[in-house]
């Protein structure tokens, strides 16, 4: 090790013989609790040189076409004095004599465990010249689409964008130049691309159904829905707003977990709410709304892979086509909910 810090192994006999500097060792783990986690990026600082990743240059754009390729005319060296962790870190730089850097940036090609759900990648931006010229994200090989991307709201901190993953398929993970700007600059280190166990936010689609009948959601709606996994959890973010009415359907209405997960009946017992011998797990709270009527919620294990809403009322009921329906043309559910995994 020399004064600097740098690791070397000799390669040739001899005084002073021949070095050469190791590389980072990876994959990096990553500890969470009492278990090490792969960094599926082994070279997560650049420490010694920039094995994995590659420059690309696509046609001009806020999004990448494939995150490959291309004759790139960004300048890309390590700094070893940017601000990140260790000896080194990436500066990215524009090239001075007006190159338009939108369409170009880095990527890594990564391999997917096959226990793998939920992959993240988070990095330290250590200076943005301005906020909101970059996008990171994850560009599926094997579909040839962008699966999940982020813009960087930020000119210096820890970022992170999250996708569900298809263990058959193959990625690649991008940091990409989204806009004009020939003065643009951005520094960035200690990559991090993993199934860790709190993984970042993705989004998911509501999916309800009638105990007797599906109701149709109304044509206008907001969908913000978000899920996570910590730990042997999942955690949902779920609001849906419609303004305009639906079909009702019949019969109490529950919601599906999404992704095909399914609830770990060693920790949570599915049941009927409005049947006190059949109660089922409480797992979340939230509100419902239609028109002036609303009231308290709570949200609990009513199957293996299905949730009831319970509301608070003098009797207490199930959200159903009769109560907080979709035919109402002013409906709201709005809840958080953390739910045990079989298989987590």
């Amino acid at each position: 090790m020399d004064s600097d810090g740098k690791i070397f192994k000799a390669t040739a006999a001899g005084t002073p013989g021949t070095w050469a500097e190791l590389a980072e060792a990876g994959p990096t783990p990553v500890i969470a609790g009492d278990f090490p986690i792969q960094n599926l990026c082994s070279n997560p600082g650049f420490e010694a040189d920039t094995a994995g990743w590659v420059t690309y240059a696509d046609a001009a754009g806020a999004l990448p076409v494939d995150a490959t390729g291309g004759s790139p005319t960004i300048t890309v060296y390590r700094d070893p004095a940017s601000g990140g962790k260790g000896r080194n870190s990436w500066h990215i730089v524009m090239e001075a004599g007006g190159i338009n850097p939108q369409g170009q940036g880095m990527s890594y090609d990564f391999p997917i465990c096959d226990a793998d759900f939920i992959i993240t990648a988070r990095l330290k931006i250590t200076a943005q010249t301005t906020e909101s010229r970059v996008t990171i994200g994850f560009f599926d090989k094997t579909n040839n689409t962008i699966v999940a991307s982020k813009v960087v709201k930020t000119v210096a901190g820890m970022v992170d964008v999250a996708m569900v993953v298809d263990t058959t398929h193959s990625y690649r993970f991008f940091v990409h130049f989204n806009a004009t700007g020939t003065s643009t600059v951005v520094r960035f280190d200690d990559v991090y691309i993993g199934a860790d166990f709190t993984s970042g936010w993705v989004p998911y689609v509501p999916s309800y159904k009638g105990s007797t009948t599906n109701p149709t959601k109304g044509a206008t709606r907001i969908e913000q829905c978000f899920a996570r996994r910590v730990g042997n959890c999942l955690e949902l973010s779920h609001s849906y707003v419609q303004t305009v009415g639906g079909s009702g359907g019949s019969g109490v209405y529950t919601v599906e977990i999404p992704f095909g997960l399914s609830i770990d009946g060693d920790i949570a017992t599915y049941g009927d709410n409005s049947t006190a011998t059949l109660a089922g797990t409480v797992i979340g709270y939230g509100r419902v709304w239609v028109f002036s009527s609303n009231a308290n919620a709570v949200i609990y294990a009513r199957t293996v892979s299905e949730l009831g809403i319970f509301y608070d009322s003098s009797n207490g009921k199930n959200v159903s086509n009769a109560a907080y329906g979709f035919a109402n043309s002013d409906l709201s559910h709005s809840f958080y909910a953390k739910i045990p995994i079989r298989g987590w």
